[in-house]
């Protein structure tokens, strides 16, 4: 099955359910640009069966600016579905805890993920069809 979601409703949802605004921008397939205090750009490193993990890099002075911004978002980040790891510059995305998805979950998983235009695109797979 495959899924397609504007970035500007996964920026709406952000903005309502964790009171954080980011902005996203898609610039490739595998690549989008995240910008909240400074702008990063995430490759997708990994996409598991209910996570997504990205890859950023960053010069060192975007990476003190990044581990301000992690400590500024402190708390609202204690209660979100992402894990940000400044030190390994890594962000893991546990789609399980995204309430909205929890019951979806529970019959398909993800097999792909992609940035197309300005759409987020997952390819779903059941859950019977694991191997």
């Amino acid at each position: 099955m495959r899924i397609e979601i504007p970035i500007t409703e996964v920026q709406e949802f952000l903005s309502n359910t964790y009171n954080i605004k980011v902005g996203l921008k898609n610039i490739g397939e595998d690549k989008i640009k995240a910008t909240y205090f400074v702008s990063l750009v995430f490759t997708i490193k990994v996409v598991g069966k209910d996570e997504v993990v990205f890859h950023y890099e960053v010069n060192s002075l975007v990476q003190l600016l990044a581990k301000g911004a992690h400590f500024l978002l402190g708390k609202k980040l204690d209660d979100s579905p992402v894990e940000w790891d400044p030190k390994t510059s890594e962000v893991v995305v546990d789609l399980k805890k995204v309430r909205a998805l929890k019951d979806f979950l529970k019959v398909f998983f993800v097999y792909e993920l992609h940035f197309v235009n300005e759409d987020i695109v997952f390819i779903l797979n059941t859950i019977t069809d694991i191997k």
